[in-house]
């Protein structure tokens, strides 16, 4: 069955471990497909794998250029009109633009600010406005529990100076009127007008604006590179986790387990093995549908359209109609859709800008707990979750001072157990780098 039937992985491996689930590790040898994304890219497969190293689902397993999210969007016909040629590439060059616009466009609009958050939700802890600039201030990747540079070491990325350096830059553009002090407390249809009514020049999330928000009719925006600073000279982005839970179990009660295996091994098929003899159909037309019908190449592995068949309202209600619902494998899908709007503009604009600076981090979803620290992470982190978006939001509104408070801040989260947090994904890192 595809359906997760409403079950966490965690049950799952329960059921699997109990010999109600079909264990797909031991039957690699029977799914060549498989068995080579497997072999190729095995930190994916954390998303579903015990800490046994059976796994009884299999991974969503995708990248395109345009479903991620952790980047800074910018007008660029704003840009234009403040004087600016080029992008800034600095926090300090970046907070210099954001006063030009503010005198370009804030004199005769008295709503405009210059740079925004989408939600309330982008500006907490380990959202998108953190994913954007806390690589800026240091050398790790994500304020998160996280692996540090040495590859080995788990650490709280939201204790260090580097997590006190964001606080404070985010802070000092809302104390100057850069960055809207309403994100700490707006909801999403409110930033959404405030977008697309113009008052506005640079978001966490801005591919709500439409067409005709723009003096020349088409979309005129693009994502920042990443800034450099003191403390990182090169421009980086974590890339997102490529792996989720599909679905995709199999019940050991099943009668035709060589037939159910070649069925769940037929999503992973890569374009170059495909399963027609037309070559049409492969992994990725779960997704897109079949090549030919559903989309075609415009050139080929650069971009592509997907014009809507005769007799259909576009090509995915095609797709949908045809079985063609969801894709368990993608893979890394950097083709460019044709047709002009808002797929493309971002799809170019991660192309260009984002992916020559991608990192590949493991993050703390990417590690199995075994029971123990399962327990022990039920048990505390929801409490330490709470509390950091908490301080995150009173340190920005200045509730809390990021200087003052940040040491008691800090020996708070060791008391809620954040410890053993720690010590549960390092004993869960440790067996990752074991295998």
């Amino acid at each position: 069955t595809k359906d997760l039937m409403g079950m966490t992985i965690g049950q799952i491996n329960e059921y699997g471990a109990a010999g109600m689930l079909v264990n797909f590790a031991e039957y690699l040898d029977q799914m060549p497909n498989l068995k080579r994304v497997y072999e190729e890219n095995p930190l994916w497969f954390t998303a579903v794998m015990n800490y046994d190293g059976s796994f009884y689902t299999i991974p969503k397993i995708s990248f395109t250029l345009t479903n991620p999210n952790n980047f800074i969007y910018y007008r660029t016909d704003h840009m234009a009109q403040a004087g600016w040629e080029t992008a800034p590439s600095t926090p300090e060059e970046f907070a210099q633009y954001l006063r030009d616009l503010d005198a370009t466009f804030g004199a005769n609009d008295p709503d405009y600010i210059p740079f925004t958050c989408y939600s309330a939700e982008q500006m907490d802890y380990n959202a998108q406005l953190s994913r954007a600039l806390f690589p800026v201030f240091g050398e790790l990747m994500e304020n998160n529990i996280t692996v540090d540079t040495d590859g080995k070491t788990i650490v709280a990325g939201f204790t260090t100076e580097q997590y006190q350096r964001y606080l404070k830059y985010v802070k000092s553009l809302i104390d100057e009127g850069l960055l809207d002090p309403n994100c700490l407390t707006a909801n999403m249809d409110l930033q959404k007008a405030f977008q697309t009514e113009g008052h506005t020049s640079v978001s966490t999330q801005m591919t709500a604006v439409p067409k005709t928000a723009f003096a020349s009719g088409i979309i005129e925006e693009s994502l920042f590179v990443p800034f450099t600073s003191e403390y990182s000279s090169e421009p980086r982005w974590a890339m997102p986790n490529l792996a989720n839970v599909w679905g995709g179990m199999i019940s050991t009660k099943c009668e035709n387990l060589d037939a159910a295996l070649a069925c769940i091994d037929a999503c992973y098929a890569p374009a170059d093995d495909p399963l027609n003899e037309e070559g049409t159909v492969w992994g990725i037309s779960w997704w897109m549908g079949e090549m030919g019908v559903a989309w075609e190449w415009i050139e080929e592995g650069v971009s592509y359209e997907r014009p809507a068949p005769e007799g259909y309202a576009s090509a995915s209600a095609y797709s949908s109609q045809h079985g063609y619902s969801d894709a368990p494998f993608v893979g890394y899908w950097d083709h460019v859709q044709y047709e002009d709007g808002v797929p493309r503009f971002k799809a170019v604009a991660v192309k260009e800008n984002q992916l020559p600076y991608a990192v590949e981090i493991i993050r703390p979803e990417n590690l199995t707990l075994d029971e123990e620290g399962t327990e022990v992470y039920n048990d505390t982190w929801p409490e330490i979750l709470t509390y950091l978006n908490q301080m995150n939001a009173a340190f920005l509104s200045g509730e809390a001072d990021i200087d003052a408070d940040f040491a008691s801040f800090v020996a708070n989260l060791e008391a809620m157990g954040l410890q053993d947090v720690i010590d549960v994904y390092q004993a869960a890192l440790d067996r990752y780098l074991a295998k």
